[in-house]
């Protein structure tokens, strides 16, 4: 099946998409670099890239990678939450352990993402989820593999020739030594800066962190290396011309659920996607332009999937947290006030 070409909203220009495509390659990459690869001056790069975080909400984000730092990611659907969604998703953004918030269904519906760590499961998701209403119907899907999004939405990640993202020079993660890399007290602290501004400086990470500038650079270097902190921005979809977001639940036949996996991740529209545990054992993030498309890519694509038994699909209508950690540690008692 023909793939849609992908179609850019009138916000940004070629330039622009090549600065968001490098960042998305390295996050931390120098804007001198990155000016010398897609061959505009630094004034002008300096200038764009002001320009998209100050006006169009561009952020570099670093994250921890769940798998590689030991921690289990886990997917909750908050079902009949009713007008008081909005409010316990605001309260569900405030938990260090969430790391993603979103209302769906007009605004009665809430799903959220909860990192947990090993041995530590249910009391995390229990503290978690504490604000959520007796009457809600909650269901927890643990995250078994990710299988899109880890590189990247597609269309943002378009616009470089692969001559320029090798000209960046961003070193690719060691392979996997067989066991998790475990993050002490200050790498949580070092991600926590992160997680807000992922082109922190070393020597405000080196305040926050009480190590030298050499020491920041030096595990920073060695986290980035193992896969342990990984770097995202966060821009968005609308200037990219795709302005609406969609939870997608799919119950796939479990013979099927390779093919249908990378089926799946191979549309342009899906930005995320993971296998999970539950009746719904595939689920998608997917940006779409506009309803009409939401609704074509529902009938003509998703539908033809390998081995799907039943879709669901619910519109994001408020994104309460995006992605990140707050400062501290990522598993401490409730902030103050829940």
């Amino acid at each position: 099946m023909r793939r849609p070409a992908v179609v850019y909203g009138p916000g940004l220009d070629p330039v622009d998409r090549k600065l968001i495509h490098a960042l998305q390659v390295d996050g931390r990459a120098p804007l001198s670099r990155i000016a010398s690869v897609i061959g505009v001056p630094d004034r002008t790069l300096g200038h764009r890239f002001r320009r998209l975080t100050e006006s169009s909400g561009l952020r570099v984000v670093g994250m921890p990678d769940s798998q590689r730092v030991g921690l289990t990611d886990w997917l909750v659907r908050i079902r009949r939450a009713g007008a008081a969604a909005p409010t316990l998703a605001g309260r569900l953004a405030r938990r260090p352990e969430v790391s993603w918030v979103g209302v769906l269904a007009a605004g009665t519906e809430v799903t959220c993402l909860v990192r947990t760590p090993p041995g530590e499961e249910d009391t995390a998701l229990r503290r978690a989820l504490g604000a959520v209403p007796a009457s809600a119907v909650v269901t927890p899907q643990c995250v078994l593999a990710v299988v899109a999004g880890e590189s990247g939405w597609p269309v943002r990640t378009a616009a470089l020739s692969g001559d320029e993202v090798a000209g960046l020079g961003a070193a690719a993660p060691e392979e996997d030594r067989g066991g998790p890399v475990p993050l002490q007290e200050d790498d949580w602290r070092l991600v926590s800066a992160l997680s807000r501004d992922g082109r922190t400086g070393a020597a405000r990470l080196a305040g926050l962190t009480g190590w030298s500038e050499a020491s920041v650079r030096r595990r920073l270097t060695r986290l980035r290396s193992r896969g342990a902190v990984r770097f995202s921005v966060d821009v968005p979809p609308a200037l990219f011309g795709y302005g609406l977001e969609a939870v997608l639940w799919l119950k796939v036949c479990p013979g099927r659920l390779p093919d249908a996996s990378r089926a799946l991740a191979a549309d342009p529209e899906v930005a995320f996607a993971a296998r999970t545990t539950g009746g719904g054992n595939l689920v998608a993030m997917v940006v779409c332009r506009n309803t009409p498309d939401l609704a074509r890519y529902l009938t003509e694509r998703t539908e033809r999937l390998p081995g799907v038994l039943e879709a669901e699909a619910q519109p994001v209508v408020r994104r309460t947290k995006r992605c990140g950690i707050p400062a501290g540690r990522p598993y401490g008692a409730a902030p103050e006030g829940d």
